[in-house]
């Protein structure tokens, strides 16, 4: 088994500057600062393909992230409950590798990306 700890650390500060941007209201730091935890995610991978892969969908997805992070969208959750569970999500995905819980993992990685795309579908709705 290859030992991903390393990437933890990584992890760890972009979330911590997630929220930091959304203390400041900061959006372009968010965004900034997502994608960096997404980054040091797919590098627990070890495998550069689909580092490389991810990096290109990221660099599209920032587009979309920008405008979910920058709108009130959904009716019935403010964007401040949007913010709060993004850190809560990457917090969960940093405990579920530092303990190796695929089947965790997997779980809150699906809730992550359903949450972004239930966004998005909003925001185009409107």
């Amino acid at each position: 088994r290859q030992d991903v700890t390393e990437f933890l650390p990584a992890m760890a500060g972009a979330n911590r500057e997630v929220a930091e941007a959304v203390r400041r209201g900061d959006v372009l730091g968010l965004v900034d600062a997502n994608s960096r935890f997404h980054h040091a995610f797919s590098l627990c991978s070890r495998n550069d393909y689909l580092v490389s892969a991810l990096h290109k969908v990221r660099c599209e997805t920032n587009r979309l992230a920008y405008l979910s992070f920058n709108n009130e969208i959904d009716p019935l959750r403010s964007l401040n409950d949007h913010y709060r569970s993004v850190v809560d999500h990457h917090d969960r995905v940093i405990r579920c590798v530092e303990d190796r819980d695929g089947k965790e993992l997997a779980r809150v990685v699906t809730v992550h990306v359903e949450a972004f795309q239930k966004r998005i579908v909003l925001y185009l709705a409107t």
